[in-house]
C-alpha cells in the first residue's frame, strides 16, 4: 500500500475553491494531488491520482459540481504529466520559477522585516485568483528567512485628547510631552503627580495669554490621564511609538535601530519586550499613516467646532479658497453667530458697572457655547463670593472639610479646596470634602475657594486641625518565649506606645513601654496564651503637646512547645505495618522513616523545616487516628529507624526513635503440646526469618521480649526444624504464658518482631515410693521427691482395686507441703482385705506423681 493519505479539507481549500473561481488544475498538479514536488515513487503517484479522483465523488466534495467536473476533465492530462519522469520534472521547474518570482516580490514587500501578518498573507492569496495558497506563501516566506506571524506587542491607540495635546505642546514651544514634564518647573517627569499638576495649573490662573491657556488645557489632559491607572505612562509610551512609526519610511533595518536606541526609555515605561518584537509590532502598525496624521481642513473645522473654538473654525473656512456653496453658507452663518456673541459680550461688560453677578450670568451663558479669551477675562472681573462657615475635623486617619454655599449663583459654581499652599481638590460640587491623603503629625490649615466656570473667587479658611495616623502594616510573629511586633511609622511620628492584655481578660492592660520606631519584642509571655496589643502612635504638636493616635490592635497567640512521643510502637503483619503511640496534649504527630545508615535524632525541639528534612514521611494507607496509623510495609522495607515528630505551629519535637525490620514480622499458628511439666511449642515461620526468641512466665502475658521477669530461650530456625519444634521445661506446674517473636541481627544489634503469645497450664512432676521401715517391721515408709516445692501429698489405700483419686479409698498417710522432699511412716489397716492397692495423690492436683516401683504399691 503506497504511503499517501488524502486531506479532504486541504483539497477543498486549495483546489476545489480556486478551481471554482477559475483557476486551472493544470497549473500545479502537485498541489491538486497533494504530492511533494520531489516525488518519484510511482506507487505513491498512482495512489494520489486514484485517491483524488475517488474523493471527487464523495458527498462532502461532490456538491462543488462545476469544480469537480473541471478537475475530472484535466485528470487524463495530469496522469500523463505525473507518470512521466521528464514531464513531471519540467512541470516542477515551472513551479520553481513561479516561487522565485514570488520570493522576489515578498522580499521587496518585506523590506527587511521578519514576516507578514496573517491578514496580509490572506490578502495576497485572495488577490492571486487561485494561483497562490496560504501554505505556498508560508513556504516561500521561509526561503527568504521570514514567516507568517502576528505582532507580539500590543500598541494601544492614542490616549484621550492626544491630537489637542500635540497642538498645545506646539503652542508652548515644547517638542514632546516628556520634555515638557521633565523641563517644566514644578513637574517631575514620568513621576509627576496630581498635586504637582494642580499646583502648576493654579499658578497659571493669573495669566490669560495664548501660551498659558494652551498649557492650562494641557495640564487638564495630564490630570485626566493621572486619574486612570497607568494613564500618564500610557500617553508617554504612545508618544515613543508614534515617533518610531516615522522610521518605517526608511526600511525595517532603520526602524529596528531606532527601537534599539529607544529600548532603555521604553523599559522605564513598562515595555520589556525584545527589540525585535517591538520593531515588528511598530512595522505592522499601519502603512505609514497614523492616527495623528495631518488633519484635513474639514477635520480641523470639525474639531474646532466640537471644542467651541468658533473663531478658529471661522478662520479655517476663511483660509480655504474656492469653498463649495454649502461650506460658504456655513461660513456666513458662523460669522453672524460670532457677531451676536460679540454684542452680548459688550452688554455684559456694561452690566459689570451695575451688577457683577448679572454680568457673570451673561459671560457664563456665552461660555457654554464659545471658548474665547474675552469670556475668560469677563469671568475674572466678576469673581464669585467666598463660601461661608468653613469647618474642619479629624475623622480617624482623614480630615473632613465642610462649608456653607457661596451666595453667588450665576454660572456653574464649584469649590476648590486648599491644604496649606497646595490644592487637594478642584471643581467640587458638594459642600463637603474628605482629604484621605492628609499628612499626620502637623497642624493643617484648609482654605476653600469658590469657582465660577473654573475661575477662582473669594476664599474662606477653617480652624487648624491635627491628624494622628496609626502605624502602617503591623505584623506579629510569636515563639514559645517571645512575641515580636513590627510596623512602619507614619511621617512625623515620634514613638509608639504599646499596651497588652491577655486572653484571660486581666484587671487592667499591661503597659509595656514606649518603643523604637520599627517594632519591639515582648519576652514576658506564656506558652499557649493569646495576647492583644494596642499600638498608639505618639506625635508632638508645634506647641510641644503630646498627641496620641486612636490606636490599632494586633492579636497573636504565643507558640506552645510541642512534646515528643516516647512510646512509639511499630508492628508488621502480612498486610503492612501498624504504628501506635500515646497522643501528645497538643499538635499533630508525623512519622519519619530514616534510611538504614542514618543516625536517629535526639529528643529535642527544632524548627519545623529542620524536622521535616529528616527522612521521609510515613504516609497513611488506611485507618488513621490521633494515636495510630496503618501504612504499607514497602515504605519501611528492611531495617529502618522510625521516629515520631510532634508538629505544633512552626516547631516540632522529636520523640523516641524505634528500630524496625520488615523481616521481623509476626509468626503464625503458634500451638502448644503439654508434655508433663514440659511444653512443646510449634509455629509457622514468616518469610526471611532465621531466628526467634521464646519467652515464658507464670500468670502474666508477655508483650515484648525485653520485659523483666521473663525466662527466655534463643533459637535458630535450623535447630527448630531439626527438633520439630522446641520444648520448654518450666520446672513446676501452674498457669504459664508462652511467647515467640522473630529476631533479626543488624549492625551488632538484634531487632525483635511482634510478640505472639498463648496460655497453657503446666503440671509438675514428682516421684514417690513405698518400702518397709525395716526387715521385720510391720511399718512402711512413704517418701516423695520433687524438683520444686511439693504440695500436700496423700497416700490412698483400697482393697482389690486401685484408688482413682484423693477421695477414693482410705487415706493412710500424708506428707506436708513446702519442701523438695517429704516422707512419713504408716501401717496397713488390718480391716482392709488383701490385696491392698496403694496410690499417691497431690492436694491440690497440679502435680504429676510417678511411682518408683509399681510392684510395691500392691500389698498381699
Amino acid at each position: 500500500m503506497a504511503d499517501w493519505k488524502l486531506d479532504e479539507a486541504l483539497l477543498i481549500e486549495e483546489v476545489i475553491g480556486p478551481v471554482g473561481g477559475g483557476w486551472s488544475p493544470l497549473r500545479d498538479l502537485f498541489r491538486v494531488y497533494q504530492l511533494p514536488r520531489e516525488v518519484s515513487d510511482q506507487q505513491v503517484i498512482d495512489a494520489a491520482l486514484a485517491g483524488v479522483l475517488k474523493a471527487l465523488s464523495r458527498s462532502k466534495i461532490s456538491k462543488f459540481g462545476a469544480a469537480c467536473t473541471r478537475v475530472r476533465t484535466c485528470h487524463p492530462d495530469a496522469e500523463k504529466v505525473l507518470r512521466d519522469h521528464k514531464a513531471r520534472a519540467a512541470h516542477r521547474a515551472d513551479l520553481v520559477k513561479q516561487d522565485t518570482r514570488l520570493a522576489e516580490s515578498l522580499r521587496h514587500q518585506l523590506n527587511g522585516a521578519p514576516g507578514l501578518i496573517p491578514a496580509d498573507v490572506v490578502k495576497l492569496v485572495r488577490e492571486s485568483s487561485g494561483r497562490l495558497t496560504r501554505s505556498r506563501v508560508r513556504a516561500v516566506l521561509a526561503t527568504v528567512q521570514a514567516a507568517e506571524r502576528e505582532p507580539a506587542v500590543d500598541l494601544s491607540g492614542p490616549p484621550p485628547q492626544w491630537t489637542k495635546t500635540k497642538a498645545h505642546l506646539a503652542t508652548i514651544g515644547r517638542a514632546d510631552l516628556l520634555t515638557y514634564l521633565t523641563e517644566t518647573e514644578g513637574l517631575s517627569g514620568q513621576r509627576t503627580t496630581l498635586d504637582l499638576v494642580e499646583k502648576r495649573r493654579q499658578g497659571l490662573r493669573v495669566h490669560r495669554d495664548p501660551a498659558s491657556t494652551a498649557e492650562t488645557s494641557l495640564l487638564v489632559a495630564i490630570r485626566g490621564w493621572l486619574g486612570t491607572p497607568d494613564g500618564l505612562v500610557a500617553a508617554l509610551r504612545h508618544e515613543v511609538f508614534d515617533e518610531l512609526r516615522k522610521e518605517k519610511a526608511y526600511g525595517y533595518a532603520e526602524l529596528r535601530k531606532a527601537v534599539s536606541a529607544a529600548a532603555k526609555r521604553l523599559r522605564t515605561l513598562g515595555v520589556t519586550d525584545s527589540v525585535d518584537d517591538i520593531a515588528y509590532a511598530v512595522w505592522c502598525g499601519g502603512a505609514g499613516a497614523t492616527a495623528e496624521a495631518a488633519l484635513t481642513w474639514e477635520s480641523q473645522y470639525t474639531e474646532a467646532v466640537g471644542e467651541h473654538r468658533l473663531r478658529d473654525a471661522l478662520a479655517v473656512l476663511s483660509n480655504q479658497p474656492n469653498l463649495p456653496d454649502q461650506w460658504r453658507r456655513r461660513q456666513n452663518e458662523l460669522a453672524a453667530t460670532l457677531t451676536n456673541y460679540d454684542e452680548e459680550l459688550t452688554r455684559a461688560a456694561a452690566a459689570e458697572q451695575v451688577s457683577r453677578e448679572d454680568a457673570a450670568a451673561i459671560y457664563a451663558r456665552i461660555g457654554r457655547d464659545l471658548s474665547d479669551p474675552l469670556v475668560d477675562a469677563g469671568l475674572l472681573r466678576c469673581p464669585p463670593a467666598a463660601p461661608r462657615a468653613v469647618e474642619t475635623s479629624a475623622d480617624g486617619e482623614q480630615v473632613v472639610i465642610s462649608w456653607e454655599s457661596s451666595s453667588s449663583t450665576a454660572g456653574l459654581v464649584t469649590y476648590q479646596v486648599h491644604r496649606g499652599a497646595g490644592v487637594v481638590a478642584d471643581s467640587v460640587i458638594a459642600t463637603t470634602y474628605v482629604d484621605a491623603r492628609a499628612p499626620a503629625g502637623e497642624e493643617l490649615t484648609y482654605r476653600v475657594t469658590t469657582l465660577r466656570e473654573g475661575v477662582p473667587g473669594g476664599s474662606a479658611s477653617g480652624k487648624p486641625v491635627f491628624l494622628t495616623r496609626d502605624v502602617v502594616r503591623p505584623t506579629a510573629t510569636s515563639r514559645s518565649d517571645a512575641v515580636t511586633i513590627d510596623w512602619e511609622l507614619p511621617e512625623r511620628a515620634l514613638a509608639v506606645r504599646v499596651t497588652r492584655t491577655d486572653d484571660e481578660g486581666g484587671v487592667a492592660p499591661t503597659r509595656v513601654t514606649d518603643v523604637a520606631k520599627t517594632g519591639f519584642t515582648d519576652r514576658s509571655v506564656r506558652q499557649g496564651t493569646t495576647y492583644t496589643y494596642r499600638l498608639q502612635v505618639e506625635y508632638r504638636s508645634g506647641g510641644g503637646e503630646v498627641r496620641m493616635s486612636k490606636g490599632t490592635h494586633v492579636t497573636v497567640a504565643c507558640q506552645r512547645v510541642p512534646v515528643g512521643v516516647t512510646d512509639l510502637r511499630v508492628d508488621f503483619d502480612a498486610d503492612g505495618l501498624t504504628a501506635a503511640w500515646t497522643p501528645p496534649p497538643h499538635g499533630e504527630v508525623e512519622l519519619r522513616v530514616l534510611p538504614p545508615e542514618a543516625t536517629a535524632p535526639t529528643q529535642q525541639v527544632v524548627e519545623l523545616g529542620a524536622a521535616r528534612a529528616v527522612g521521609e514521611l510515613l504516609k497513611s494507607a488506611g485507618h488513621r487516628t490521633a494515636g495510630s496509623l496503618r501504612a504499607r510495609a514497602a515504605q519501611a522495607s528492611g531495617y529502618r529507624v522510625i521516629v515520631a515528630i510532634t508538629v505544633l505551629g512552626e516547631l516540632a519535637a522529636f520523640g523516641t526513635a524505634v528500630e524496625v525490620d520488615s523481616r521481623a514480622t509476626t509468626i503464625g499458628a503458634l500451638a502448644a503440646n503439654r508434655r508433663g511439666s514440659a511444653v512443646h511449642l510449634r509455629w509457622e515461620w514468616p518469610d526471611g526469618a532465621t531466628a526467634a526468641k521464646v519467652v515464658w512466665r507464670r500468670d502474666k502475658r508477655p508483650v515484648s521480649a525485653d520485659e523483666p521477669g521473663l525466662s527466655t530461650m534463643d533459637l535458630t530456625r535450623a535447630a527448630y526444624e531439626s527438633a520439630g519444634g522446641v520444648t520448654v521445661h518450666t520446672g513446676q506446674g501452674g498457669d504459664y504464658w508462652f511467647g515467640v517473636c522473630t529476631a533479626t541481627a543488624h549492625r551488632g544489634t538484634t531487632v525483635l518482631g511482634p510478640m505472639t503469645a498463648l496460655h497453657e497450664t503446666v503440671v509438675g512432676e514428682a516421684r514417690y515410693s513405698v518400702r518397709r521401715a525395716g526387715l521385720l517391721s510391720r511399718k512402711r515408709v512413704f517418701a516423695v521427691v520433687g524438683t520444686t516445692e511439693l504440695p500436700v501429698v496423700v497416700l490412698m489405700a483400697k482393697s482389690g482395686t486401685k484408688p482413682t483419686g484423693a477421695a477414693d479409698g482410705e487415706e493412710i498417710a500424708r506428707t506436708p507441703a513446702g519442701d523438695l522432699t517429704a516422707q512419713t511412716t504408716f501401717d496397713i489397716p488390718v480391716h482392709l482385705r488383701r490385696p491392698v492397692h496403694l496410690r499417691a495423690f497431690p492436694v491440690p492436683s497440679q502435680l504429676r506423681l510417678i511411682p518408683t516401683d509399681v510392684a510395691k504399691l500392691v500389698i498381699d
